[in-house]
C-alpha cells in the first residue's frame, strides 16, 4: 500500500521540480552562451587577420617555390640552402608570419631548418612539397583527402 501525499507534500515537490529544472536550464543556458561568445570570437579574430593571413601564405608560397617543387632535379647548392633558410627564418620569426600558420603547417616549417642543413636534395624538395600542399589544404584548394589520393600534380609536374 503507498504512501498518499497530501496536497502541501505535491506542491513542496512540484516547486522543487521546477526549480530544479530552471536551474538546471540557466545552466546549459550559461554553458551554451559562453560557447557562442567564444565561437563569435575567433570568428571575428579570423575575419580580422584574413588579409594578413591570406598574405603571408601568399609569400611563403613564392618562397617555397625555390625548394618546393618535386619535379626539379638540379643539386641544390649549399650557399642556396644557407640563404634559403635566413630567408624562412625572416619570413617566419622576424616578420610574424608564423603567427598565421595553421598548426600542421607550423610544425612542418619548424622542421625546415633540419631538412636545410642535413637533408639530401631529394628530401628537401620533398619537404618543401609537402609544405605547399598543406599550404594549399590550409587555403581551401584542395581537401586532406585530395591530398593523400594525390588528385593534385606534385609541382613542377604537368597535369
Amino acid at each position: 500500500m503507498g504512501v498518499s501525499l497530501g496536497f502541501v507534500e505535491k506542491l513542496i515537490l512540484a516547486v522543487i521540480d521546477k526549480a530544479v529544472l530552471g536551474l538546471l536550464a540557466l545552466a546549459v543556458g550559461y554553458w551554451l552562451n559562453r560557447k557562442i561568445e567564444r565561437f563569435k570570437g575567433e570568428l571575428e579574430l579570423s575575419r580580422t587577420i584574413a588579409a594578413d593571413r591570406a598574405k603571408a601564405y601568399r609569400d611563403l608560397w613564392k618562397l617555397t617555390q625555390t625548394l618546393g617543387g618535386t619535379g626539379k632535379r638540379q643539386p641544390i647548392d649549399p650557399a642556396v640552402r644557407k640563404s634559403f633558410s635566413k630567408e624562412l627564418y625572416g619570413w617566419y620569426w622576424d616578420q610574424g608570419n608564423a603567427l598565421y600558420l595553421s598548426h600542421h603547417a607550423a610544425a612542418l616549417l619548424m622542421k625546415s631548418w633540419h631538412k636545410l642543413k642535413n637533408g639530401s636534395d631529394e628530401e628537401v624538395r620533398e619537404h618543401f612539397s609537402s609544405i605547399r600542399t598543406q599550404l594549399k589544404i590550409d587555403c581551401g584548394v584542395i581537401s586532406e583527402k585530395e591530398a593523400k589520393l594525390g588528385v593534385m600534380p606534385k609541382d613542377g609536374e604537368e597535369a
